[in-house]
């Protein structure tokens, strides 16, 4: 009986310290693109009249946040207490922008059938949203 609830008590610490874990790799990448201006791109929501192709950086950056991305969501499947529907709204909200949508169509690929369709499910629930003025 002690044993099961000391694997419970250290499973509940994993998934905070995992929880804590990906905040503040959150904070690492948002803080990233504030101070990169070659970053610009990334959060802008129209696409320029002369699109360009995605830059190294681009495309970098984005494929960390698609591996940040696939980690929470891993996480939320595991139990860890992360609200699977803000997940959803912020990678929908990132990847319908440009830039990052072109990055995602490239990477997508290499990802786990779930997360992709975890993802692509996100990108059309946010483009089908009513848009806030």
């Amino acid at each position: 009986m002690f044993t099961g609830f000391s694997l419970k008590k250290d499973n509940q610490s994993r998934r905070i310290a995992n929880l804590l874990a990906l905040k503040a790799e959150h904070r690492e990448l948002w803080a990233a693109i504030s101070s990169d201006p070659s970053l610009d791109r990334l959060v802008a929501d129209e696409t320029p009249s002369q699109p360009q192709p995605l830059t190294a950086r681009e495309e970098v950056f984005c494929r960390q946040i698609i591996v940040h991305a696939a980690t929470a969501w891993s996480l939320v499947l595991d139990g860890t207490p992360l609200d699977r529907e803000g997940l959803a709204a912020d990678i929908g909200s990132f990847f319908s922008k440009p830039v990052p949508f072109t990055a995602w169509e490239g990477a997508k690929h290499a990802q786990s059938l779930g997360f992709m369709r975890f993802v692509d499910d996100a990108i059309a629930r946010h483009r089908s949203a009513p848009k806030v003025v």
